[in-house]
């Protein structure tokens, strides 16, 4: 009998619940700061969705040779592609994507000039430059430049 308490193998029950509390105060101390960094990443991550939205309809003016265009509903957050029927002046738009919207707590702000369009021509040039700022619920904000001459897009703090 003594030798099979010798070769048995496993944790105590003491052990277990050293462990159980060890594993409760590392959580305690590192969930508040992970739920602090949660719109932070929100931010980084709405503005780079934006920022391939709009190198993206620059691209396929490019390769197609007609306008695009990025429009952003501010109301609703939300923001798609659409193609316009000629390389310049166009007057109808089709819409491209799906409709995408930022998370919650994120704020598409405002887009300089009160505009709510952004056209892009087959020459990778834009109709109109603008900066697009986009905020947090921490007070944290992000823009998004667009030169109208060239068509580059750069993001910046």
């Amino acid at each position: 009998m003594i030798k099979m308490l010798k070769y048995q193998k496993g944790f105590s029950l003491i052990e277990l619940l050293v462990i159980v509390a060890i594993l409760g105060i590392i959580s305690t101390i590192a969930i508040p700061n992970i739920t602090a960094w949660i719109p932070k990443y929100r931010l980084k991550s709405t503005t780079r969705d934006i920022f391939s939205t709009l190198q993206l309809a620059r691209m396929r003016a490019i390769a197609v040779g007609v306008e695009y265009q990025v429009s952003f509903d501010l109301n609703n957050e939300t923001y798609y592609i659409s193609k316009g029927n000629s390389s310049s002046g166009s007057v109808s738009w089709t819409q491209e994507n799906e409709v995408s919207s930022a998370p919650n707590g994120i704020d598409i702000a405002s887009l300089s000039g009160g505009l709510t369009n952004l056209h892009f021509h087959p020459t990778g040039s834009s109709s109109n430059g603008t900066t697009i700022t986009i905020n947090n619920t921490n007070g944290d904000e992000k823009k998004i430049s667009i030169l109208a001459a060239t068509g580059r897009i750069k993001i910046t703090q």
